[in-house]
């Protein structure tokens, strides 16, 4: 079982390496600067610069909890923040994934109950004119496996339910 993740969370992946690395490496540079040159103003910058490497730390943690995982009998998810959920598939009437001009920001579940289950692990991205037709396509793929698993879970609880000759 892969996990599957938006956009948005590979964009936490860059910016947060990004921050953690440049930080990292900025308090080392201002660590060595302050040790040759003795002026201790500088630790006021590697303070500045662990801050920056921890922001960094904090958004590669969420950007690696975020994500959707298509069980057999399910489908589960862990948003930015908040706890996991997990949808089992027999509750799951339809699944819905808005495209870019539709009304709805993520794959939604409609339940039998009449109730919509936003599933914001699997969000639509909000990038500019030029970038959103290719984005668009990696989360409609995304919900397109989503709707498959939830076919091949009605397929085969309909195989089950059939009376042998």
């Amino acid at each position: 079982m892969r996990k599957m993740r938006s956009g948005g969370s590979t964009v936490l992946f860059i910016v947060g390496g990004t921050f953690l690395v440049s930080g990292v490496a900025a308090a080392i540079g201002l660590g060595i600067a302050t040790v040759t040159s003795g002026e201790p103003l500088l630790l006021l910058g590697v303070a500045g610069a662990a801050l920056f490497a921890l922001l960094g730390a904090v958004l590669l943690a969420m950007a690696w909890r975020t994500g959707v995982v298509l069980e057999a009998d399910g489908i589960g998810w862990t948003p930015m923040i908040g706890r996991r959920r997990f949808i089992p598939w027999g509750v799951v009437q339809r699944v819905l994934v808005p495209g870019d001009t539709d009304p709805g920001s993520c794959v939604q579940l409609l339940l039998r109950d009449g109730r919509i289950e936003q599933v914001r692990a699997l969000s639509k991205t909000k990038h500019g004119e030029s970038n959103r037709r290719i984005a668009t396509r990696g989360y409609l793929a995304r919900g397109q496996r989503v709707i498959e698993a939830h076919q091949r879970w009605l397929a085969a609880a309909a195989s089950h339910h059939q009376p042998r000759p």
